[in-house]
């Protein structure tokens, strides 16, 4: 596993939260920046309050155990889901989420590989995303230090 936040939480935290979002800004900023602690709103368990995230569309606070170097177990305890409005999702979105999942990789290794990824998601996110997934797009390039040309080809 990569040494990052998350790996960071699963070792050291008995106790996480994880927040499901159909937001592509959301995403991109969390996983590559720290939030703002206005962000942010609690869920409670067993006297216990725990952070999650105020514009999630659903949270869930999960007990980690460590099984060996690269596996942990999750065990849900609680969660809170808000109403939301239904929404298509296309194409555009789903590559926000994995040019982020590269963009995450990019920031410890800086390997062109991870470059070649996210220009190729970018250019998906072009194509068919919509307005904020093209921000979000934007935002994750700016947050990465990447200007994406043709050279990554």
């Amino acid at each position: 596993m990569y040494q990052n936040k998350t790996r960071k939480n699963l070792e050291h935290r008995e106790y996480l939260t994880a927040n499901i979002t159909q937001d592509p800004i959301l995403i991109v900023t969390s996983a590559l920046s720290t939030l703002p602690q206005e962000t942010y709103t609690e869920i409670k368990y067993q006297q216990q309050k725990y952070p999650v995230l105020k514009n999630a569309s659903t949270s869930i606070l999960l007990k980690a155990k460590q099984q060996n170097e690269t596996t942990f177990t999750l065990q849900p305890l609680t969660g809170a889901a808000k109403k939301q409005t239904p929404r298509a999702i296309n194409r555009g979105f789903f590559a926000v989420i994995e040019a982020t999942v590269h963009a995450t990789r990019y920031v410890l290794f800086h390997s062109k590989e991870q470059l070649r990824s996210i220009k190729y998601y970018n250019n998906i996110v072009n194509k068919c995303g919509s307005p904020a997934e093209i921000e979000a797009m934007n935002l994750l390039c700016k947050l990465c230090e990447i200007k994406l040309d043709s050279s990554l080809l």
